[in-house]
């Protein structure tokens, strides 16, 4: 079962946030990840990351530029502050949905 265009945008932009990132990152370093790095791994196929990554690009929220004959894409700094507030709200509700459950 292949995942979403949604999930890996997500991840994508999850990756892309890393201070590991913060000068982009090249393709294959969405989906390889050596021993040392931090950041998270993007789970899909490389069509299916391509794919994802052209709507962030077409949606502006992910800007690249061809460096030393590369592609690097990089997150748009706004993008990345809305993102984080967004992730810190889903998970104060997630706690919130949780402790509902438990008190139900």
């Amino acid at each position: 079962m292949s995942k979403s265009i949604e999930t890996i945008k997500s991840e994508l932009i999850e990756a892309l946030s890393h201070r590991e990132a913060e000068d982009g990152l090249f393709f294959c370093n969405f989906t390889l990840l050596h021993e040392e790095d931090e950041r998270p791994y993007v789970n899909g196929s490389p069509k299916a990351v391509a794919a994802a990554l052209n709507e962030l690009v077409r949606e502006g929220i992910v800007y690249l530029w061809e460096e030393s004959d590369r592609i690097v894409f990089k997150l748009k700094r706004d993008v990345v502050n809305l993102h984080s507030l967004e992730s810190r709200d889903i998970g104060q509700q997630r706690e919130k949905d949780k402790l509902m459950t438990v008190n139900s």
